[in-house]
């Protein structure tokens, strides 16, 4: 099927009047799968992790090699451009353009055979590495190329670049396990390009048709001049993906006897897609190392780092890492990174990863003659991971650049160099040069990376904004290149030219030899339709950057936000995504609703681009509102980027903030809205008559009302309020005070768990001071009424603060989403006058499970059970996530959590969006419960994820206090 809207509706199709540049007709292309040529859509593919912004045309996702072929033949005819994408996680601009994005993403993602004898599989080039290795580890294999975006980019995307990450001494680079590749050319011809002995390619070269001239246009540009190549190509021993790698194939046969075989497909890798369009492609599969064994050594330098590592790469590692101070502290502040940390000793000025593998006593006296190295050469610490902890630290350094780029202030480590390499003699020397060169130009520059391979990532740290930092932007680059040019270095080793270093290439090669790469890319693509403006004619290097020419939409003096952003303020938050993509990895809880419907605008980035450039870049027409409000409309606000992701995105609070501004700019909130965010006070009155209320709540036509789905029934209130019952209870006297936070959800809906909570809390020795009904605005932040949550947050402050309440006394909490708004949000939101209070609240707000773990407990008197634990959300992002499980293991339980993301419910949320709940619930949650034991206890402390959990399973989730009572044998009244 072919279609011009959407999950992101926008324009709709045909030409759009507000972008007639590069704006296409298409009224004969048929496709299976999706052709999109909205507002909404253009927005979300006009950037990737690049600097650079630029909206496309259109979006088309192929769902096969069929529609890729009608895609090319299209392009041919009108002379349209394709930008072959795949994940997007590409720093160079390589999929940022004004033609058609053609994203392998979505749905060519098949393994279309795997051969584990023969260590081969074939693959659509939209296949994620990560995933395909999952899949393979039962067969003891892998495909071992490693970039840090090994979860989210493509294995078609990592060819284009010829990506390579940490372990490229051991596995080297993506070419290196590609053995053949199906390519549309832009005559709309097939090829399968494989290894060729003399004789075949003897008869390629024979051909009369495209694939002959193809096959001679290469072969005669190398046989001519394939002394210049090689003398002007970086050192052998430096990985290049400078420009069409010609300098590869002319390392191999015919001309060198023992070389690797002539196969186009190693000069298609690092081609960046302009080339042709891959839809097809057999990849080498590799043996899981039998041993691993990684040190973390600890220097005072990075002098001292740079120095050592001629003399460690003699030891053969599989794997040699740079880290520096600077990433090394940003790593503490953010929730996702910090346990990662657990191998830090000290200060370090720079940290050497060091990694050997394959077989055990080989691995063993490889550790052993790095550690007697390391103190040879200034190491003060030497760390030994164990090995089931080596992924956790390499979790660390791939969170590198999102952790630069979450760093607060208006400078941004920028991508403009980051991608030399020299030979490793020359290492230390370049660096000197390097970092001497960063003093004369005044900028703070970061240094990490795969040093095995020569490479340092220089991250300088500019704001793209400045003029004088942008004038900084282009003279980096220009002085760099005479450093790698003098050393024989790589200009692009890892991340390719793209339109970043494109402009450069003629001056580290010269003219003769980019004119052959013309020769050769006419010969691929005669009619120019494929990803043009990457590596050959480029436009300029500060054009199309993001947000360097925009003008805010927002009025000149803003209404104040409603949250306090901190420095660079609400504006800056809008920018904080650099579009690493870390949201489109499918394992993990970030981004529940785009692992149910891998939809781009359902990533925290996808949500993100749409939010700069509605807010930050004139983009207010009514189409583009309506693509963001969609996109934010099933934003489940779990929070998670709020802990996963690198770059400090919390895509929960920036939701809340633009749908204030909404409100602050007369768009007034439907009436569904309104009702959520009243919810406080509407349960408070529909609990004066629970029976009329629950009967008229069950009624079709009041759910309609309320936006509820059909198929689901809101939660009954309860006959019995909890507070009538704590009437009757005294507060124990003696113990140990604390207070416990009476909540909505369990004044009216829940009282059996205040119940168990106050008994649980006095049979640890403690004085229960409950609360009268407080809210702590989850419901009116969700949706945006953040003035009104700024006064309910003051009034529950204010209590807890100064109601004669035990001072200093832990503030207990049952519903997650309730006691953690006071560590996250409250501080930020509540006014100037209580944000002290606010802050010294958070200090003391526990969720129940993680004040009993640390308190004393009586003996367990109840059954042993077994119980699986469903985590709410906001405490995997916010607090402990293991905290239930150990508190029930403690009293002799035996517990497991559900690896899950979240459950789907997320408050109104699956009342409204009923299809997408349920999905989100059966990534893991749902199935989970489903195969446990009809005797296991299931626990879910969240009121929502219970309703879904009993909704779709039939099973009756308990709250943690009501197991923890259960344990100790507590008889409940």
């Amino acid at each position: 099927m072919s279609r011009a809207g959407g999950t992101v509706p926008g324009a709709g199709p045909g030409r759009d009047a507000s972008h007639p540049e590069g704006a296409l007709d298409a009224p004969s292309l048929a496709l299976r799968g999706e052709l999109f040529l909205d507002a909404g859509h253009r927005r979300l593919y006009a950037t990737d992790a690049s600097h650079y912004e630029q909206q496309p045309c259109g979006v088309a996702r192929p769902a096969d090699a069929d529609d890729c072929a009608a895609l090319v033949r299209f392009a041919a005819a009108t002379g349209q451009a394709l930008i072959p994408r795949g994940g997007g996680t590409g720093l160079c601009g390589q999929t940022v353009g004004s033609g058609l994005v053609v994203d392998c993403s979505r749905h060519l993602d098949r393994v279309l055979a795997l051969d584990t004898a023969g260590r081969r599989a074939r693959v659509e080039p939209g296949v994620i590495p990560a995933e395909l290795n999952r899949s393979l580890r039962h067969a003891g294999l892998r495909f071992a190329p490693d970039p840090s975006t090994l979860d989210r980019c493509t294995i078609g995307g990592m060819h284009a670049t010829n990506a390579w990450g940490s372990h490229a001494p051991r596995d080297g680079s993506t070419r290196d396990h590609v053995s053949a590749l199906e390519l549309l050319t832009g005559g709309g011809e097939r090829l399968r390009l494989v290894a060729l002995s003399a004789e075949e390619l003897r008869q390629k070269l024979a051909r009369e048709d495209l694939e002959g001239r193809i096959y001679r246009a290469v072969h005669t540009a190398i046989d001519r001049h394939r002394e210049l190549l090689l003398a002007r190509a970086p050192h052998p021993e430096v990985t290049n993906n400078t420009g069409y790698a010609l300098d590869v194939l002319a390392r191999g046969q015919p001309w060198v006897a023992e070389g690797e075989p002539f196969n186009l497909t190693r000069l298609l890798a690092g081609a960046e897609g302009t080339l042709g369009l891959v839809t097809e492609l057999e990849v080498k599969l590799s043996p899981l190392p039998e041993a691993r064994g990684l040190l973390c050594l600890h220097l005072e330098t990075l002098e001292q780092a740079f120095r050592a590592v001629p003399r460690l790469m003699a030891l053969a590692p599989a794997a040699l890492e740079l880290l520096d101070r600077t990433l090394l502290a940003l790593t503490a502040g953010q929730p996702g990174q910090h346990a990662n940390r657990f191998w830090v000793a000290g200060d370090p000025g720079a940290v050497l990863l060091i990694e050997f593998s394959g077989e055990p006593a080989t691995v063993a006296m490889q550790l052993a003659e790095c550690r007697a190295l390391a103190a040879e050469n200034g190491c003060y610490a030497c760390v030994d991971i164990e090995p089931d902890r080596i992924d956790r630290v390499f979790a660390l350094r791939r969170a590198a650049l999102g952790l630069l780029m979450g760093r607060p202030g208006r400078r941004r480590t920028a991508t403009v160099i980051e991608d030399s390499a020299v030979p490793l003699a020359a290492l230390g020397e370049y660096i000197g040069e390097v970092r001497a060169l960063m003093r004369r130009l005044g900028v703070e520059c970061m240094y990490y990376g795969s040093l095995s391979r020569g490479l340092v990532h220089l991250r300088p740290w500019l704001d793209l904004d400045d003029p004088a930092d942008l004038a900084r932007f282009t003279a980096l680059p220009e002085a760099l290149s005479d450093l790698v040019l003098r050393y024989r270095g790589a200009f692009s080793t890892k991340h390719g030219d793209g339109r970043l270093r494109a402009p450069w290439l003629e001056k580290l090669y010269g003219a003769e030899i980019v004119a052959l790469f013309r020769e050769v890319k006419n010969a691929f693509d005669p009619h120019r339709i494929f990803n043009p403006g990457k590596i050959l004619d480029p436009p300029p290097l500060t054009e199309n950057l993001r947000g360097a020419t925009t003008t805010s939409s927002l009025p000149a003096d803003p209404a104040p936000a409603g949250f306090d952003w901190g420095d660079g303020g609400w504006l800056r938050a809008v920018r904080q995504c650099n579009g690493a993509g870390a949201c489109r990895a499918r394992a993990g809880t970030m981004c529940p609703t785009y692992m149910a419907t891998r939809e781009e605008a359902h990533a925290t980035r996808g949500r993100a681009n749409l939010l700069r450039q509605v807010v930050l870049e004139g983009g207010t027409a009514d189409a583009d509102e309506a693509a963001l409000a969609q996109a934010l409309e099933l934003c489940l606000s779990c929070k998670a980027c709020r802990r996963e992701c690198p770059a400090n995105v919390d895509m929960a609070r920036l939701k809340a903030e633009w749908t204030y501004h909404r409100r602050l700019r007369g768009r007034p909130p439907p009436l569904q809205a309104r009702a959520i965010a009243g919810f406080a006070r509407l349960s408070a009155l529909a609990s004066r008559a629970p029976g009329l209320s629950n009967r008229l709540l069950r009624l079709a036509a009041v759910r309609r009302l309320l936006g509820v789905d059909l198929r689901r029934h809101l939660p009954r209130l309860s006959r019995h309020r909890f507070s009538r019952w704590l009437r009757r209870h005294p507060v124990a006297a003696g113990g140990m005070p604390v207070i416990l936070l009476n909540d909505p959800h369990t004044e009216y809906y829940a009282p059996h768990v205040g119940r168990a909570a106050v008994a649980v809390l006095e049979a640890a020795g403690c004085q229960v001071h409950v609360t009268p009904v407080l809210a702590c605005a989850r419901a009116e932040i969700s949706q945006g009424d953040l003035a009104q949550a700024r006064a309910t947050l003051n009034a529950t402050v204010d209590y807890l603060s100064n109601a004669g309440l035990p001072a200093d006394a832990p503030v207990i909490g049952l519903e997650p989403s309730e006691l953690l708004t006071l560590r996250d949000e409250a501080p930020a939101l509540v006014s100037a006058a209580a944000r002290a209070a606010a802050n010294a609240l958070a200090a003391r707000a526990r969720l129940l499970d993680e004040f009993l773990g640390a308190a004393e407990l009586p003996a367990a008197g109840g059954d042993t059970r077994n119980a699986l634990i469903h985590v709410h959300c906001h405490q995997k992002a916010l607090g402990d996530s293991d905290t239930s499980r150990a508190l029930l293991v403690r009293l002799g339980w035996r517990a497991q959590n559900i690896d899950s993301p979240c459950c789907g419910m997320a408050g109104f949320f699956g009342y409204r969006h009923y299809d997408v709940s349920l999905a989100v619930g059966e990534l893991a949650v749902l199935p989970a419960v489903r195969d446990a034991d009809a005797d296991t206890v299931i626990v879910a402390s969240g009121v929502s994820c219970r309703a879904q959990i009993e909704h779709a399973t039939g099973r009756a989730p308990l709250h943690v206090a009501e197991a923890v009572a259960m344990a100790l044998g507590l008889a409940l009244t």
